[in-house]
């Protein structure tokens, strides 16, 4: 199980890193916005329905966690993936290490999608339309590629089954709602 915290710790360090690489505007915080997507986040998350033949979760929450960090930055990043991670926490009454992996999981994919737009020289908002739906698009990918991948890991840690079997078996089928989910974002 060892193997499994380390995990964790690599995971959590690196979304620090990204984090710390962003930096937050604390003056141009749009704190009501934040706080009514975090409730969008909670719920969606809360009542995500399970598919128990994959052995995973569809969840609608992935759709206002990206529109959210596309809207607010980092600052959206970290509450929303907060927000997310307590939810599924709650709900499933996991340890306090899952707690911890999904929050890192969630701002690490966050932050590259970050990274990719501030890469582009760009605001979200002064995007066009069809660029934003681009980018919503990317990003979901980006989400699923980073979070699935991460999860994977985790299960290869925790229980020693293959990475790519894993993946396989679990979370390729996802990428479509993904998809799905960065058209809504």
């Amino acid at each position: 199980e060892w193997h499994s915290l380390v995990f964790i710790g690599v995971v959590s360090g690196l979304s620090l890193l990204i984090v710390i690489f962003h930096g937050f505007e604390w003056a141009s915080i749009n704190w009501l916005g934040i706080g009514l997507f975090s409730v969008i986040v909670f719920l969606t998350e809360f009542i995500s329905l399970e598919i128990y033949a994959r052995e995973t979760s569809i969840s609608t929450s992935a759709a206002p966690l990206l529109a959210g960090v596309m809207l607010f930055g980092p600052v959206g990043a970290v509450v929303f993936s907060l927000v997310m991670s307590f939810a599924a926490w709650i709900k499933h009454r996991g340890p306090f290490s899952r707690l911890v992996f999904n929050f890192s999981n969630q701002l690490l994919a966050a932050g590259i999608v970050l990274l990719i737009i501030r890469s582009l020289d760009g605001t979200y908002l002064d995007w066009t339309q069809t660029y934003q739906l681009l980018m919503s698009l990317f990003g979901a990918m980006i989400v699923y590629i980073v979070t699935t991948a991460m999860i994977s890991m985790g299960i290869h840690f925790f229980r020693g089954t293959g990475v790519v079997e894993i993946w396989s078996r679990q979370f390729r089928w996802l990428a479509v709602y993904y998809l799905l989910c960065g058209a809504f974002g």
